[in-house]
């Protein structure tokens, strides 16, 4: 386990010491985000976030001949309101992994079969048919997805941003742009991934992180640690966190 890793673990048994156990034993085994990981058990969701971000998992299956793949994160205030779409394309069209979770997502239900479940907000999963796929990658190329990134852009986690990581025709690329209040990203394929989302969850509100960009929430004497993530020529790299 790395230092960020570490200092990662540090905070989330500081803050929640009663997950000690389950958050060590994940800690141990490993923190690379694999297509088998839960990302909506939130011990497991933070262990493993910024390889989920980084998409280690889609490169390793990015191969010339393979099927597409489209992964896609809105970050409106990391804990507050995060969507992540992921889409395997087919001969069909594709399926959709859909997911959202935050304070700002209502959640399932606490049992002793599942104790995470108030945390793990909302998960769909749902066909998608040949044309949508073929208008969310015309987006992406005119949103220039598929170009170079902002290299060395510092993403917070109490911000507005969008990151994408696609494999298209056996080829990798990543991209990020911020989207909150005075950004204009005038990005299109936000739309389509709109068209396809039937959480039932609404889209969050970009001026909330004006209005309490430390603590989210007026009231909330006990703010959520904030970190930034980088963008590198690599990818979104887990070892430029900080933890503020």
């Amino acid at each position: 386990m790395n230092s960020v890793t570490r200092r990662l673990v540090g905070m989330l048994t500081a803050r929640a010491p009663r997950l000690f156990p389950a958050i060590a034993a994940l800690a141990v085994a490993g923190c690379a985000f694999t297509g088998g990981s839960d990302i909506t058990n939130p011990v497991q969701r933070n262990l493993t976030w910024f390889n989920y971000l980084n998409a280690g998992d889609i490169r390793a299956k990015c191969v010339e001949g393979g099927p597409d793949y489209y992964r896609f994160v809105l970050n409106s205030g990391y804990g507050v309101h995060v969507r992540a779409y992921d889409l395997i394309g087919r001969p069909d069209g594709g399926e959709a992994v859909i997911r959202a979770f935050g304070d700002d997502v209502p959640g399932g239900t606490l049992s002793a079969s599942d104790p995470m479940g108030p945390w793990r907000g909302v998960v769909v999963r749902q066909p998608v048919p040949p044309e949508t796929v073929d208008r969310l990658r015309e987006a992406l190329v005119a949103d220039g997805a598929t170009g170079r990134p902002p290299i060395g852009k510092e993403l917070a986690s109490d911000t507005v941003f969008w990151i994408a990581d696609l494999c298209l025709d056996g080829r990798f690329h990543y991209n990020a742009w911020p989207a909150g209040v005075g950004d204009d990203p005038r990005l299109s394929f936000p739309d389509v991934l709109r068209e396809i989302d039937r959480t039932g969850v609404a889209w969050p509100d970009p001026r909330r992180m004006e209005m309490y960009p430390y603590n989210l929430n007026v009231d909330d004497d006990d703010p959520d640690n904030r970190f930034n993530v980088s963008v590198t020529g690599d990818g979104i790299a887990a070892n430029a966190l900080a933890i503020r």
